[in-house]
């Protein structure tokens, strides 16, 4: 395997072919920076998913309610890549794709989506940026 993302790449990503011949997956625009914004946002903690999804689907990012947890919780956007095993579990290795955001970024939201958390934000930036 030696770090290469198996199958259809996620949101944010594309699959593409190097001069060598080999597969990988590699940032795509406008979708990797959207991806990104939501990630910046939840660690922000000043809005609720589905609104943050809403928000990054007005601005072009689609993406259903479940596909937006999926991607939420997978760790190919901090440039991990899990192999699972069925004798010890999961394995966890660096993947040689470019990451779009940062491991601590990555662990930081996870910390929040697992918790139960409280909006510290007000309602007021929603309110102006939906009518």
């Amino acid at each position: 395997m030696l770090g290469r993302y198996p199958g259809k790449a996620p949101i944010g990503f594309t699959n593409t072919t190097g001069i060598d011949g080999k597969k990988y997956i590699a940032p795509k625009e406008p979708e990797a920076g959207l991806v990104k914004w939501v990630f910046e946002q939840l660690v922000r903690n000043c809005f609720m998913l589905e609104e943050l999804r809403r928000m990054a689907n007005a601005k072009g990012l689609k993406c259903s309610k479940s596909n937006c947890w999926k991607f939420i919780r997978n760790p190919v956007y901090c440039g991990l890549i899990v192999l699972p095993s069925e004798t010890e579990g999961n394995q966890i290795i660096k993947g040689i794709h470019i990451p779009l955001i940062s491991e601590t970024l990555f662990y930081e939201v996870q910390n929040i989506i697992t918790t139960k958390r409280k909006i510290s934000c007000e309602k007021q930036d929603l309110n102006a940026m939906f009518f």
